[in-house]
């Protein structure tokens, strides 16, 4: 990408043209167009376009099909200003209800111990789930605030989201193994009635083999820059079967919660809250996604447009 600064330089003197008045011309900072002739960040492919009006220079001068395709997979997913905004308080949202979580559990356990009012796992195996929940929750927050982070730097390009979300997945499908095992391995009994439990088994089984698609889907097509769009449209049907589903599931739980009395509904007031907040975590959570995913695609067929 070096190729594209020098490129850039050489017009921009050819015209008789000062890194300042150009920036003026595209209304950006003169550092970012110094930035762009250094070969530290790349213009998007809309300013490009607006570049190479400006210096009266073909795009093709300025940027062969390779270095397009390597502006987009460089540069940031979301590169609007407001958007990347709206991004980052996204990210943060999700960074901060992780924490909280992290710090009620921890403040919950802590007072049940010290009160004594803490329940004995009935076995190794309980504790191990907690454990692993609590470790879980910390590893989900530690992957998100290196989005966050580079978010607020500019630098969350299309293998960053995908770190993002491959690691967020890889960790869902290893706790959802771990909570299936340990089901079995809690209650042996339930080997004893396999014929009946057959059909719930799929449940899980079907879950794990979400996940492995939707893992895959993410590596292949924001880790390695696939172009075939089988990947979006999985990304995409999965992030929207899950919304789908959060919905469906809080107005269920809500409904029931209805029909019960007076009483025992304002007793649920605190469960009430938390549901909520969980369920608008996870429609933040896979509407983030699947707008990065579609914002890329778009991305990657407009480049291809334009090198065809």
């Amino acid at each position: 990408m070096v190729e594209f600064g020098e490129q850039l330089r050489r017009a921009r003197e050819e015209k008789g043209m000062t890194q300042q008045t150009l920036a003026e011309k595209l209304f950006v900072t003169r550092q970012s167009v110094s930035h762009w002739e250094c070969g530290v960040r790349f213009p998007d492919l809309p300013t490009t376009k607006k570049i190479s009006e400006i210096l009266d220079v073909s795009l093709d001068d300025l940027l062969s099909g390779e270095d397009m395709n390597e502006v987009v997979e460089r540069n940031p997913v979301i590169e609007k200003k407001w958007a990347n905004n709206i991004l980052i308080m996204l990210y943060a949202f999700i960074v901060v209800s992780f924490l909280i979580l992290i710090l009620d559990e921890l403040t919950t356990n802590i007072i049940a111990i010290s009160t004594g009012t803490r329940e004995p796992a009935l076995n190794g195996t309980s504790t191990v789930i907690e454990i692993s929940g609590q470790i879980r929750n910390v590893l989900y927050m530690i992957i998100f605030a290196y989005g966050l982070v580079h978010a607020l730097k500019g630098t969350l390009s299309p293998k960053r989201v995908g770190a993002v979300i491959v690691s967020f997945f890889s960790l869902e499908l290893l706790y959802l193994n771990v909570g299936y095992i340990s089901l079995f391995i809690e209650c042996p009994s339930l080997w004893d009635h396999a014929h009946i439990l057959e059909p719930f088994v799929l449940i899980p089984l079907v879950n794990i083999s979400g996940y492995l698609i939707i893992v895959l889907s993410a590596f292949f097509f924001f880790i390695r820059n696939s172009k075939r769009i089988i990947w979006m449209i999985l990304l995409c049907a999965f992030f929207a079967i899950r919304i789908i589903t959060t919905v469906w599931g809080y107005l269920g739980t809500f409904s029931l919660r209805m029909g019960t009395s007076t009483d025992m509904f304002w007793e649920q007031d605190c469960s009430d809250t938390h549901l909520i907040v969980s369920s608008l975590f996870q429609i933040i959570l896979f509407g983030l996604f699947i707008y990065q995913t579609i914002t890329l695609y778009k991305k990657r067929k407009n480049v291809a447009e334009v090198i065809a």
